[in-house]
């Protein structure tokens, strides 16, 4: 909630403010990274969705690091089935 109250109050950008409390209840509900086991901190998590008609939609919670070595394979494999692929990244989101 404090994300909401900074973009409310101190006039933080409403959707970052939004995206920010989006992440940490995914790194809250996870804990964990999907791909390492490591604990998850929200200033270093990425949140990916993946989502289509004929899929549904999925996501996963996983460190940065995590993310930065299969990213490529993720948005080439994704563009190429013709799915909406959404990223929220804690270094960008807290930077």
């Amino acid at each position: 909630m404090y994300n909401i109250t900074a973009a409310l109050i101190k006039g933080m950008d409403v959707d970052r403010a939004v995206n920010r409390e989006v992440l940490l209840a995914a790194v809250q509900t996870a804990i964990f990274c999907k791909l390492t086991g490591r604990v998850l901190d929200v200033k270093s998590t990425v949140l990916f969705t993946v989502s289509g008609p004929e899929v549904g939609r999925a996501a996963a919670v996983v460190t940065a690091d995590a993310w930065d070595g299969v990213k490529d394979a993720i948005q080439e494999s994704t563009a190429e089935k013709g799915l909406k692929l959404e990223v929220l990244d804690g270094r960008e989101l807290y930077s």
